[in-house]
This record gives structure tokens, C-alpha cells and sequence, in this order.
């Protein structure tokens, strides 16, 4: 029960946070980023974020140290694919001159992970050095088609 109330607890504070920051990627005016919070599939990945990303950062709050910063960077890696999403959801068609600045959030939260990882080996080098390595399976979202030059999204699965 406690473990539940401080995952539901976690997930509002991420949440109230991005509130607080204002990010609204692309000039977004507030009602139309609204709406699109409320899309199915936007919810769909918020319960995905407060169950598994949830359930790590509570984890990781018991060990501590390294573990627990390259968990709150992938909690943020996760917080920006969710604002990616909602831009998508508001965009009527990929603009291929503006992808690198799409992207942007998402490649500086992976370059915040990677220098995690770089320096003197830690105890946990194989934990900050996995969690850095997958949060580039977060690109997915760049996914065009078959001429984007990048693999599926189901490659990054498999």
C-alpha cells in the first residue's frame, strides 16, 4: 500500500514539475498542449512512466549515489518523449528540416546520461552505462517511414 501512495506521490510531483518549468516545446500555446495531454495514447504512456519509470526511481531512492542520478536523468528522458508526443500529436506532418531541433530535448537529456558515464569507473558503471546506452531507443519517435534512414522501432525491442 505505502509503495503504491509513493509511486502515485512521485508521478504527481513529476508532473506538477513540468507544470512549474513551462516547457511547451515549439511555442505551444497552452489549450491545444492541453488537449493533447488528455489524448489516450498521451495518458496511456503517463501510467506507463508511473508504474515502471515509478517503480525504478523508488528503487533507486534506497540505493542512492550514482544510481539514483542517472535515474532521475531517465526519468527526464522519459518526461521529454512524453512532450515530444504531444507536439507530434499536434502536428499535421513531419518537418524534415526541423527533426534535429525536434529532437533536441530528447539528445540532450541522452548526452546528460553519457557523461554520466564518463570519468573514473564506478561500482555502477554497467547500471549508468546501460541506462544511457537505452535511452536511445527513445529516437523511435523520429521514425518516418522506410526512407527515414533509421531502423524500425521494433529493432530497438528486439
Amino acid at each position: 500500500m505505502e509503495e503504491k501512495l509513493i509511486l502515485r506521490l512521485e508521478l504527481a510531483v513529476v508532473r506538477l514539475e513540468e507544470l512549474s518549468s513551462g516547457f511547451r516545446p515549439g511555442g505551444l500555446q497552452a489549450n491545444g498542449g492541453d488537449a493533447a495531454a488528455l489524448d489516450p495514447s498521451i495518458v496511456a504512456f503517463d501510467d506507463l512512466m508511473a508504474e515502471c519509470v515509478g517503480r525504478v526511481s523508488s528503487a533507486a531512492e534506497k540505493i542512492g549515489g550514482q544510481v539514483l542520478d542517472v535515474t532521475k536523468v531517465v526519468a527526464e528522458a522519459f518526461s521529454v518523449q512524453k512532450e515530444l508526443l504531444i507536439t507530434v500529436k499536434q502536428t499535421q506532418k513531419t518537418d524534415m528540416a526541423g527533426l534535429a531541433e525536434f529532437l533536441k530535448p530528447l539528445n540532450e537529456v541522452i548526452t546528460k546520461a553519457t557523461a554520466l558515464t564518463e570519468g573514473r569507473r564506478s561500482d555502477f558503471f554497467n547500471h549508468l552505462k546501460t541506462a544511457a546506452d537505452s535511452l536511445t531507443a527513445l529516437a523511435w519517435i523520429a521514425y518516418t517511414g522506410k526512407d527515414c534512414g533509421m531502423s524500425m522501432p521494433i529493432a530497438h525491442v528486439e
